[in-house]
């Protein structure tokens, strides 16, 4: 949306964006007041990368909106033909209009002129990438369970987006595209040997592990139940799951399972067999339920 304004001769001529500038007044308030917090501050660089990325024509109108998230989940099909309007597709759509071949070279230089740094990281951009990604998952995503000490899995997604996050080796500048297919089907594309396929299912696969808190940053061994002592980082292990059938099974599973409009700790990731079945315990018929998957297992 633009402000318009009238010159003598009545026509209207498009002023500044209204998006940059309510993005500078929130910035002149953090400047003076409060500090910014790291999430904030990534916040208004995406937001204002995007708008200079429209601005050079590297992107459509039509395909920011559906970045910034002022498409809705529902209109997705719109501009491109995912097989379910969700927060994985929005998320698989704008990892590709951001990172696939030029356009993350175009998009960290948009990044570097607005910070004004000779250079950006894969980490930072990454990061950049998880508080845009995560747009229509942040509020129930950061509702932590009653007494628990552990943080929000909102805030452990951050951690996890800040140490790489789901940009494996294949992703960042390489050639690729998504594979807009229902999550069988993907699955077997997947299995099959299909690059673009794998790509995608990591990207689907490890947004749902990591949003509800199974992969985090490779560091500080926690002591909650079901955690790891120990750990790799987001992009190490999503390469490994990735290379195996067993691994992409269980980033389906991961996706299949994944509820956008819950907490973490109001389901369950259930864990899976080699063959893709759920893996279940208990004694008897009363107690047998599949079991719970837990970022040790992973």
């Amino acid at each position: 949306m633009n402000t318009q304004t009238f010159t003598n001769s009545g026509m209207q001529t498009s002023g500044a964006s209204f998006v940059s500038m309510v993005e500078n007044l929130v910035a002149g308030e953090h400047l003076e007041k409060n500090p910014w917090t790291p999430d904030a501050m990534w916040h208004n660089i995406a937001n204002q990368t995007i708008e200079a990325l429209v601005t050079r024509g590297e992107l459509r109108r039509q395909e920011a909106d559906v970045i910034l998230g002022v498409t809705r989940l529902e209109d997705l099909r719109t501009v491109f033909d995912c097989p379910e309007p969700s927060p994985i597709w929005r998320c698989i759509y704008t990892t590709f209009r951001l990172t696939a071949s030029s356009a993350f070279g175009e998009t960290k230089a948009e990044i570097r002129n607005i910070m004004a740094r000779r250079a950006v990281t894969t980490k930072q951009f990454s990061f950049m990438l998880g508080v845009l990604v995560d747009r229509d998952v942040r509020r129930p995503k950061a509702r932590k369970e009653p007494g628990a000490r552990r943080p929000s899995s909102l805030q452990r997604a951050r951690n996890a987006f800040g140490d790489g996050g789901f940009l494996v080796e294949d992703v960042p500048g390489r050639a690729w595209f998504p594979r807009y297919e229902p999550l069988p089907k993907l699955l077997d594309l997947a299995l099959a040997g299909d690059r673009n396929a794998r790509i995608t299912l990591i990207i689907g696969g490890g947004f749902a592990l990591m949003m509800d808190g199974y992969l985090t940053r490779d560091r500080e061994s926690k002591l909650f139940e079901g955690s790891a002592p120990f750990r790799g980082s987001p992009p190490a292990i999503l390469t490994d799951l990735a290379s195996h059938e067993y691994g992409l099974r269980v980033l389906a599973s991961a996706w299949q399972h994944w509820e956008a409009t819950a907490p973490a700790h109001e389901y369950d990731i259930p864990m899976i067999n080699a063959d893709g079945s759920l893996v279940i315990t208990g004694d008897t018929r009363e107690t047998r339920v599949p079991e719970r998957l837990t970022e040790y297992r992973l």
